[in-house]
């Protein structure tokens, strides 16, 4: 499912994009997605489904080393057990992934 991500407001920072040869370098892979029961009704079923996505991303500051970090972000998105995945799936997973390159962003360019 292709998901179009929206990056921070670069323009709000001191920060420019390059193609090549930047200070700043970011790598990553989905490495969970996941779903689970989060709550079950009084006759025994599922009421309540978790969505979560996994990330774990790899960050290099080639002016401060010291800066580099390699780490996992998620988000979690509740829906209603009556509701099919696929009817819930590409507005939750597009809220999550905002959520997740938001964190990311504040994380690599807190100190700048």
């Amino acid at each position: 499912m292709p998901v179009k991500i929206q990056l921070p407001p670069v323009q709000q920072t001191k920060l420019q994009q390059v193609q090549r040869g930047g200070d700043l370098q970011l790598a990553g892979e989905i490495t969970g997605y996941d779903q689970f029961n989060k709550s079950i009704s009084s006759d025994g079923y599922s009421s309540l489904v978790q969505l979560k996505l996994t990330v774990n991303v790899r960050f290099t500051n080639n002016v401060n080393h010291d800066e580099d970090f390699e780490r996992s972000f998620s988000a979690t998105r509740d829906f209603d057990a009556s509701q099919s995945l696929d009817s819930v799936q590409e507005d939750l997973v597009t809220q999550m992934i905002e959520e997740i390159v938001d964190a990311i962003f504040n994380a690599a360019v807190a100190n700048w």
